[in-house]
This record gives C-alpha cells, structure tokens and sequence, in this order.
C-alpha cells in the first residue's frame, strides 16, 4: 500500500484518520499542525506517497503547507479535508492531483478518497506504489553534490 502524511490540529481527527488508514493497509507519518506537517515532510518526502491536510489550522493553514510542499515535490498527491468546502481557493482544488473531502467524513469515504488520488497521481513503478523517485531528499546545508 501507500505511506501517507496525516495533517491536521486535531488530535483526535489525526489519530482516527491514522487508525482508520492503517486499517486499509496504508502506513501513516501523523503530524499535529501545518508546520509540524512541513517538518514530517521535508523528513520523508521520499516515502511519502499522498498527504490528507486539514484546511483551516492556527498558524500554517493547509494551503500555505500545501505550496510549500508542492513547490519541494509538484507531484505529490493531496486530500484536503474541511467543513468549510469553500475555503479552499479554485487554483488549489484544480490543480493536479488534488482532492477534497467534507468533514465529517465517513472512513469508507476517506479510504476511497486517498485512493483515487493514489490511483490518478504517478508512479515510481506500475506495479505498486513504491517510495516517490520525484523528491530526493534535502542535501545537509553546506554539502556539495558530486559533479557529474
């Protein structure tokens, strides 16, 4: 299955997420906020295979958190969840592989939400969803690449 980053300010929503998720056979990276969400990213974005992001959070809301992400890796796969299904602007909702889903959610709509984001956004392989090849992962500051 996929490895998903479950975002939101909700304790309660990320772990019932995460459960629910996991119990479809994903992996889940769980973060509790926008910036904690950027942070788990930018430490497993090779593995990270689609993000399900609450929109509306203190501090970093998910569209901020949304182009950040999608401006280190423009391919990765969202679900955005919400209860305010007009908060998120136009651009965002057209963009590739972006999805929303209304809360309160039921967990059979939230397991096929993800996975027809999954089954739309690219592959490392057609055979399964194999750790993302689009988002090496951030050279240490100060290190240099090898010349090729």
């Amino acid at each position: 299955m996929a490895t998903l980053l479950v975002v939101d300010d909700d304790p309660t929503i990320v772990s019932l997420s995460s459960r629910v998720l996991q119990t479809a056979g994903h992996f889940v990276v769980a973060a509790i906020g926008g910036s904690l969400g950027i942070a788990a990213f930018e430490l497993h974005a090779p593995l990270i295979h689609a993000v399900l992001m609450d929109v509306h959070m203190p501090g970093v809301d998910g569209v901020t958190a949304f182009h950040y992400i999608r401006h280190a890796c423009p391919e990765v796969p969202f679900v955005f969840v919400t209860a305010s299904t007009d908060a998120v602007p136009d651009a965002v909702l057209t963009a590739p592989h972006v999805a929303l889903l209304a809360k309160p959610f039921r967990a059979c709509d939230l397991v096929s939400t993800v996975g027809r984001v999954l089954a739309a956004a690219p592959r490392a392989t057609d055979a399964e969803l194999a750790p993302r090849l689009l988002c090496p992962p951030a050279s240490p500051a100060g290190a240099t690449q090898p010349r090729r």
